[in-house]
């Protein structure tokens, strides 16, 4: 219990000290003392420390700043097990039941003057020998240094880790400013590139004018001189007069010609893009935010809103759910066909068809998406692709594999398409296809790290989440009992991962490794049944929750 003891003490009496001066003690007199000599080891008041100061210069002496370093007289206090922790010269005498602590009589007096259950502790101690607590206090003791080692072992892993952490953050800025380097290189070589081819085509066509003009007045010239020869002659005469009206006539449209051009100067101006982009740059503070990916999160509150529409042919399936740079939510409704675009209120301000159930959708870019589109009758595997423009779905391009398309993710300017039982990666156009997994019964969807190192699968069928590296390699396998038929990956902008699982009805956080359970978020017994989309809103920390043969969608606010 902490208190102020000197103003307590000021208050209550002159009598009770924590520390009395030795010298007028010695004197029948009872002094507060504020001084502790070391090499004497005595107290001494404000009076007597300045006598103690003029015959022992050399001792050390102590104010009550350092009061935690005063000794115990000898005979006042038997030991350290003894000492009043909040009066280090008295000792422990007594035990208040009330408030279940030690106490020394000044304790009692300043403290627990109120409290009923004052006891000497000779009277409480009796038979504590033979009591089982006591008994048992050895075996609690190395528990409890068994516990803080390992604790310290974790949190000096931990600390490891932070620093690991930091070390690998920095690599990536380092990346990244390489990477816009690189860029800012190519602009700068393709437009100074540009710049030369320019320079050289006008410099030529001056040197072409130049060389021209030379000819003409050369030709003028000669034949000028030529004609002051023939003065005799006339009709050298006329044919010199004859050929220098010709070349007078085609020096004058040549002339001409060139005059009317306009002069040649060259500017440089700026890209609109890059000027937006530049703007953008200014703007920003930072190059992205650092997060604690381990972060666990907990759940606010939990609503709902609704997502049909009044020409759906049925009650909806939300497969899908994604969000766009734009704050808008796109819903996939895999039984009515048909892709819905909302604003941030929830409302559906859009809708697109496609001809057959749509399965899975994620961000590429901005306010671009990709749908993944099945049609098992036909064998239509696709993945469709629409831009989003004031509050418009368009649709732009489409993609045909030859195998199913259950989810699909993005990052990089690569797609990972996850079949039944397999893993693909292709480019932005279909290709450059690459089998990365394929040991999976069921692999319902899968989703990529923030930093593309990691790929996350849903293996549904052996109640896992698998964990590999960007080429395919399997890094972690993670199970739990609260995770039975994993069947939706979200991971978020900021590198946290959530788990849905269909079986266990649980949404799941779990360690950016995919190695071990962060927190059980929510259950069925918060309205969690059959879901099969999840997304979640950095933006504003709200979990969306798609579920099957349901018109609502689940808002789940966490922080």
């Amino acid at each position: 219990m902490a208190f102020d003891f000197d103003s307590s003490l000021h208050k209550a009496s002159d009598l009770i000290h924590e520390f009395t001066c030795s010298p007028c003690e010695d004197d029948g007199l009872n002094s507060k003392a504020q001084n502790f000599c070391v090499d004497c080891s005595k107290y001494y008041c404000s009076r007597c420390v300045s006598k103690h100061g003029s015959l022992f210069k050399r001792h050390k002496v102590l104010d009550r700043k350092d009061v935690k370093k005063w000794a115990a007289v000898p005979g006042t206090v038997v030991d350290d097990l003894e000492r009043c922790e909040h009066h280090p010269g008295k000792k422990v005498e007594l035990f208040c039941g009330d408030h279940q602590k030690l106490c020394c009589h000044i304790c009692v007096s300043l403290v627990h003057r109120q409290c009923s259950l004052i006891q000497h502790i000779p009277d409480v101690a009796q038979g504590i020998d033979d009591k089982p607590e006591f008994k048992q206090l050895p075996q609690q003791i190395v528990d409890i240094q068994s516990q803080i080692k390992k604790l310290q072992k974790s949190r000096e892993k931990n600390q490891q880790c932070i620093r690991d952490s930091r070390a690998q953050i920095l690599l990536e800025i380092r990346a990244l400013r390489r990477k816009i380097d690189q860029a800012l290189d190519q602009l700068e070589q393709n437009t100074i590139k540009e710049v030369d081819v320019m320079v050289a085509i006008f410099e030529e066509q001056m040197k072409k004018d130049i060389a021209q003009s030379a000819q003409l007045s050369k030709d003028i010239k000669s034949l000028a001189d030529s004609m002051a020869k023939t003065k005799t002659n006339n009709s050298l005469a006329y044919v010199g007069y004859s050929r220098c009206q010709e070349l007078i006539t085609e020096t004058k449209a040549f002339l001409e010609d060139n005059t009317s051009k306009q002069e040649v100067e060259l500017a440089f101006v700026l890209h609109t893009g890059l000027n937006h982009l530049i703007d953008s740059f200014m703007s920003l503070e930072r190059f992205g935010e650092i997060t604690n990916t381990s972060h666990v999160f907990n759940v606010e509150n939990v609503k709902q809103f609704n997502a049909a529409l009044t020409i759906d042919k049925g009650i909806s399936n939300i497969s899908g759910i994604c969000e766009l740079l734009s704050g808008e939510l796109v819903l996939v409704d895999n039984y009515n066909c048909r892709i819905k675009l909302l604003n941030q209120s929830y409302q559906i301000v859009d809708h697109c068809d496609v001809p057959t159930h749509p399965q899975n959708a994620c961000n590429i870019s901005g306010n671009e998406l990709a749908v993944a589109v099945n049609c098992n009758e036909e064998s239509r595997h696709e993945v469709r692709f629409f831009n989003v423009r004031v509050s418009e779905l368009q649709q732009t391009r489409k993609l045909t594999f030859s195998h199913i398309v259950t989810s699909i993710a993005h990052h990089s300017a690569r797609l990972y398409i996850t079949s039944d039982t397999a893993l693909y990666s292709y480019d932005k156009k279909g290709q450059d296809g690459r089998k990365l997994y394929e040991k999976m019964q069921i692999a319902h969807s899968c989703a990529v790290s923030s930093d593309g190192s990691k790929i996350y699968i849903a293996n549904f069928s052996k109640d896992q989440l698998l964990t590999l590296d960007k080429a395919g390699n399997q890094l972690s396998t993670l199970s739990d009992p609260d995770m039975k038929g994993p069947r939706v990956i979200h991971v978020s902008a900021l590198g946290h991962v959530f788990v849905y699982s269909y079986i266990s009805h649980t949404l799941l956080q779990v360690d950016s490794e995919g190695k071990r359970k962060l927190a059980t978020l929510a259950t069925r017994a918060d309205g969690l049944m059959k879901s099969t989309s999840l997304c979640y809103s950095s933006r504003t920390s709200i979990l969306f929750v798609g579920k099957y043969e349901n018109n609502n969608v689940d808002v789940i606010k966490v922080k």
